[in-house]
């Protein structure tokens, strides 16, 4: 997200001088990311808009043989009262979305940030702290009008700034893995369990990216588990059609939250409108079946988590640095990514405009704007884990 940032800017032709602080050694080169003989264990469902981004940014054509559009979707309960089938097709789209892998994404932004003049590319640096416009690192600072905390759901630059946040924990935790299909696909499934949803998003040649979110002792289980009995776990809960259940969506949304209770209304003003563009078709079809694990199998705790303000004197926060969501619905990046766009559109135009890149005006416009949004987003996500989720 930060990437995008400091792209968005330095494509807006302001010559504003921008740093990009990586506290590792940075992606590999795209040609050997591009290279890899399976795909990165850690994926993005990516938006039209966020392609959009990409492409205006130049990055596409370098990562696009690396990802796989999805063209339909299916999505049921194991107690819900039937499925719901998407197509792009219905809607008039050329597909639903995108499945990309996080290392040429990160690769291919980073080859065309170097190429940028006034873009400087920093690795291992030893990020201290954020006070008084300068970035402490290890061996120094870094001054600057406006630091911009991309930096992930345990923000330094978010603590130096004293943003509070709120939120809660799942108690649940997603587990990640690439595995080998009996057949290719197009199409994104997503079941949902008691103990959480499990997806199964297509990838290019046969392959397709687990994403499965379930209870901390399931999640160890499944790491640990060998091979093969993960691949049957798999197979077995992805084979089963839904069955009926009472319906019991007016408890569960009454259970949302305080601080959500008006992005729930939002969201159920729309949520007829959008179940009236879903295709509910029968007979239930069977996701293919995986035949192999192909990678190591990764965890992370889930939570819902908000800054209570994406700015303060001097800061923007972008990304999961102002907001942590369920990855149900895989928009977390795309988020992030509208987040990028918006606030370097924000500080474009302030500095077009005579003013600071560090315009108070500008980054109060920036929160304004993002924070209804992705609360609505968030919203929603958070009503169906409630519904769908564990315990739901």
């Amino acid at each position: 997200v930060g990437l995008v940032v400091a792209g968005e800017l330095a494509r807006g032709g302001a010559g504003l001088r921008v740093a990009v602080l990586e506290g590792g050694p940075g992606p590999v080169p795209i040609s050997e990311a591009s290279a890899a003989p399976t795909p990165d264990v850690r994926t993005y469902a990516l938006s039209p808009g966020s392609v959009r981004t990409l492409r205006r940014l130049g990055a596409w054509e370098l990562m696009q043989d690396r990802t796989r559009p999805f063209l339909d979707m299916q999505v049921w309960d194991e107690g819900g009262p039937g499925l719901l089938q998407f197509s792009a097709s219905s809607v008039g789209t050329a597909n639903l979305g995108v499945i990309a892998e996080n290392a040429t994404l990160q690769s291919a932004l980073w080859h065309v940030l170097a190429g940028e003049e006034d873009v400087t590319l920093v690795t291992n640096a030893a990020i201290r702290g954020v006070g008084e416009g300068a970035v402490h690192l290890g061996d120094g600072k870094l001054t600057a009008r406006l630091i911009v905390g991309a930096d992930g759901g345990n923000s330094i630059v978010r603590r130096s700034a004293g943003i509070p946040t709120w939120g809660w924990g799942y108690g649940q935790e997603a587990v990640v893995a690439t595995v080998k299909l009996d057949t290719d696909s197009y199409t994104a499934w997503q079941r949902y369990l008691p103990t959480g949803p499990v997806a199964l998003l297509p990838l290019w040649q046969s392959m397709a990216s687990v994403v499965w979110s379930t209870t901390p002792a399931h999640a160890r289980a499944l790491r640990e588990m060998e091979p093969e009995a993960f691949i049957k776990e798999l197979n077995a809960n992805m084979s089963q059609p839904p069955r009926p259940l009472t319906d019991e969506v007016d408890r569960t949304v009454a259970s949302a939250p305080r601080p959500l209770r008006w992005a729930v209304h939002e969201v159920l003003r729309t949520a007829e409108a959008a179940v009236a563009g879903a295709t509910l078709l029968q007979p239930f079809n069977s996701p293919p079946e995986a035949t192999e694990l192909l990678s190591s199998r990764l965890a992370f705790p889930l939570r819902f988590e908000h800054a209570r303000s994406y700015v303060a004197p001097g800061v923007a926060l972008v990304g999961d640095a102002a907001h942590s969501l369920h990855p149900m619905a895989g928009q977390g990046l795309n988020l992030g990514m509208a987040d990028a766009s918006a606030l370097a559109r924000r500080l474009l135009s302030a500095t077009g405009g005579g003013q600071s890149v560090a315009d108070g005006e500008a980054l109060r416009g920036y929160h304004g704007e993002r924070r209804r949004r992705n609360l609505l987003v968030m919203g929603a996500l958070d009503v169906l884990h409630r519904v769908y989720g564990a315990g739901g």
